[in-house]
C-alpha cells in the first residue's frame, strides 16, 4: 500500500484525493493545513485521516511514502523542503514556487535530490497534448515557424482578501493559469531566449480583481510567438495554442479539441483517452491520469513526465514574463 500525505487539502487536494481512491494500493493516510476549516472540510468528505501539526511532521511520518504538496503557491517551497528533507518522493502543484529568490533556493536542492520530484503540468497527462506531441515528432507541419497561446477566462470570480486575487501572492494570471502554456511552450517547441510583456498584474485600481497578461516570446531555436492570458469577471472562455510550421499546423483547444491544418484543409484529429492510462475505474481525466502515473513511476523507477527540469524551465519563463511586465523592459533568460 502507498500511503500518501498531502500538505493542503484545498481545491487540489481535494481532487486528487479523490482521483487516488480510483488508483488500487494507494491510500491517503495524513494531511496538513494551516487553514482549520479546510481541514474540517475535508475530513468531511474524507474522514479517518491523521491530522499533523506541521508539514515537517507529515513529511517524517512513517505513514506516509509519498507527499503531495497542493498548498498556495506561495507556500510550496515549506512543503518541498520539508518533503525533501525527509527524503521523501514529492510531487508539488505547479507553479514550483512564486519568486526568484525561492526558485534560487531550489534549483541546486532539486538537481541533487535522489528520490522523484514531479510538478504538476496536468495537460501533459491529456490525450490532446500526448496526440500533438507525436504529430510534432511525426512532422507533420515540417519546420516550427510561430505559435499564439490564447487563454482569456472570463468567469474570475475571487475576490480582495483571497490569495488568489493578490498579485504577490499568486503571482497572478501568468505564474498560476500560463504557466502550464510555459511548460508546453518548452515541450512543444523548445526553451525561450527573450521575452518582452505588459500586464494589469491584478492591480486594485482596476475594481475587482482582473489579471491579463500579453507577451511575444522569443525561442533559442528562432521560432517566435505570442502569448496572451486573462482572468476576468465577464467574457468567453477559452483556452488555447496554436503552433505554425512551414508545411501546416496544429491547433489544441479545450473547446474544440485537435485540429491538423495543411494547405485548403483541416482535420479533427480524434482523441482516445484510454491511449493514456490503462485503468477502467479511473476518475477525474487528466488529473486522474497524472496521479496513476506517478503512482506508476513510483513502483517501476520510471521519470515522471513533468519533473525537475520541466519545473524549472517553466518557472524561470513566468518569472521572465512576469519582471519584463513589472519592469517594462525585453527580459533575457
Amino acid at each position: 500500500m502507498l500511503k500518501i500525505g498531502i500538505i493542503g487539502v484545498g481545491r487540489m487536494g481535494t481532487t486528487h484525493s479523490h482521483n487516488l481512491e480510483s488508483i488500487p494500493g494507494t491510500k491517503v493516510t495524513g494531511i496538513y493545513d494551516l487553514e482549520q476549516k479546510q481541514i474540517d472540510a475535508y475530513l468531511a468528505t474524507f474522514p479517518g485521516r491523521k491530522v499533523y501539526s506541521s508539514a515537517v511532521e507529515l513529511a517524517s511520518s512513517p505513514e506516509v511514502d509519498f507527499v503531495l504538496v497542493t498548498s498556495p503557491s506561495y507556500c510550496h517551497n515549506e512543503g518541498i523542503q520539508a518533503a525533501t528533507s525527509a527524503g521523501k518522493p514529492v510531487f508539488c502543484e505547479k507553479p514550483l514556487c512564486r519568486t526568484q529568490a525561492q526558485l534560487d533556493e531550489l534549483i541546486p536542492l532539486l538537481r541533487n535530490y535522489q528520490k522523484m520530484f514531479a510538478v504538476g503540468f496536468v495537460r501533459r497527462y491529456s490525450p490532446g497534448v500526448i496526440r500533438m506531441k507525436q504529430m510534432l515528432e511525426e512532422g507533420k507541419i515540417g519546420r516550427a515557424l510561430c505559435f499564439e497561446v490564447h487563454v482569456m477566462l472570463g468567469a474570475f470570480k475571487r475576490m480582495p482578501g483571497d490569495w488568489f486575487a493578490d498579485y504577490n501572492l499568486c503571482g497572478g494570471v501568468t505564474l498560476d493559469m500560463l504557466a502550464h502554456h510555459a511548460d508546453l511552450i518548452n515541450y512543444f517547441i523548445g526553451e525561450a531566449q527573450s521575452v518582452c510583456a505588459n500586464a494589469l498584474m491584478l492591480n486594485p485600481k482596476n475594481g475587482l480583481p482582473a489579471d491579463y497578461l500579453s507577451g511575444t516570446i522569443t525561442c533559442k531555436n528562432g521560432v517566435i510567438g505570442t502569448i496572451q492570458g486573462a482572468w476576468l469577471r465577464s467574457g468567453p472562455n477559452e483556452n488555447g495554442m496554436t503552433i505554425f510550421g512551414d508545411q501546416g499546423a496544429l491547433r489544441l483547444s479545450d473547446q474544440t479539441g485537435l485540429t491538423y491544418f495543411t494547405p485548403g484543409n483541416q482535420e479533427e484529429i480524434p482523441l482516445d483517452a484510454q491511449s493514456v492510462v490503462d485503468l477502467p475505474n479511473l476518475k477525474g481525466g487528466m488529473f486522474g491520469n497524472e496521479m496513476a502515473v506517478l503512482v506508476n513511476c513510483l513502483r517501476t523507477g520510471e521519470k515522471p513526465w513533468a519533473g525537475v527540469e520541466e519545473a524549472i524551465a517553466a518557472q524561470q519563463l513566468c518569472l521572465a514574463l512576469m519582471r519584463s511586465a513589472e519592469r517594462r523592459e525585453i527580459v533575457y533568460l
